[in-house]
């Protein structure tokens, strides 16, 4: 059981900023008993001096005092983020906000991240935006959206407010009835040989294609779509493979053909999924929320991955 409290833990601190019980005592509007009562106790814990006392020149910390004060820094510090993961928790702030992310996000995230907002602000309104990342960004500038979703791939993070949600890797996706299906992971020279199915996107970086040459492995390219769900109904009809940054909750496709998601023995591509909002908008309260909720959404689904 705890002997001391943050109170305490407070004095101390401001006793040791200040060089000066008076001062601290000024400082927090207490008594100078409370201030040495706290410090009596806290020294009776740690069995130590924590300040040595100079008469008419204040106190300075001991050694020991010096290691337990930046310990009392830290402590503080956390239970002022606990504080405010409660203040967060009672906002009944409301409204809309507007999420643009990738289509290929939007089809694994949004609904999760719609159901968990709603258990925890029943309020707040999202309204998804699925696009490329030129058009997301100037819709974020412009304000039509309030966050945005992307892969960090060249992402200027100046003038933003960016906060990192995963980090997620690819992994390489086959038809059930692949003879690799089985495997636990793959390397790329498992690639070989095989044709792929590319997803068309607008998004900055090299693409997955231009990283396997870099690897010198250059596969024919069997079918193109900008549709996810498109690409995906290819791999499961055996056109080739792709790659994808998650496992979705369904293996199938529109065609009824199961899919494997497997990954690479060494990964070709580490991406981060982050949120960014413009400058001073995370100060918002329904902003920070729907930000901190999906933050937990995407790291469950980067555990199961």
């Amino acid at each position: 059981m705890l002997r001391f409290t943050l109170r305490q833990l407070s004095y101390f601190r401001a006793t040791a900023a200040l060089g000066s019980i008076a001062s601290a005592a000024k400082e927090l509007g207490v008594s100078t008993a409370a201030i040495s009562a706290a410090i009596d106790n806290l020294e009776a814990i740690a069995g130590t001096r924590l300040f040595n006392r100079f008469p008419a020149h204040g106190v300075k910390l001991t050694p020991s005092g010096e290691i337990l004060e930046q310990m009392a820094r830290g402590v503080l510090a956390e239970a002022e983020k606990w504080a405010q993961g409660a203040r967060n928790l009672r906002t009944d702030a409301g409204g809309k906000v507007r999420i643009g992310t990738y289509l290929a996000l939007v089809y694994v995230f949004a609904i999760p991240i719609l159901m968990r907002n709603r258990e925890i602000w029943p309020k707040v309104e999202l309204d998804f935006v699925e696009s490329s990342h030129p058009n997301l960004l100037e819709q974020l500038n412009k304000g039509h959206i309030d966050i945005m979703m992307p892969y960090d791939l060249c992402f200027e993070r100046e003038g933003y407010d960016v906060v990192d949600l995963a980090k997620v890797e690819a992994k390489v996706v086959l038809p059930a009835s692949s003879p690799l299906a089985g495997r636990k992971r793959l390397a790329l020279g498992d690639l070989e040989g095989l044709s792929y199915v590319r997803l068309d996107r607008e998004i900055p970086g090299r693409t997955m294609l231009d990283l396997l040459y870099a690897r010198g492995i250059k596969p024919p390219i069997a079918f193109s779509s900008s549709s996810y769900e498109l690409v995906r109904s290819a791999v499961g009809k055996g056109l080739g493979f792709t790659f994808s940054m998650f496992q979705p909750h369904n293996a199938i496709t529109y065609q009824g053909d199961r899919l494997v998601c497997i990954p690479l023995e060494e990964p070709l591509q580490q991406v981060r999924i982050i949120a960014a909002c413009r400058k001073g908008r995370l100060q918002e309260d329904i902003i920070r929320n729907v930000i901190s909720t999906s933050r937990h959404v995407l790291e469950a689904a980067d555990s199961r991955n």
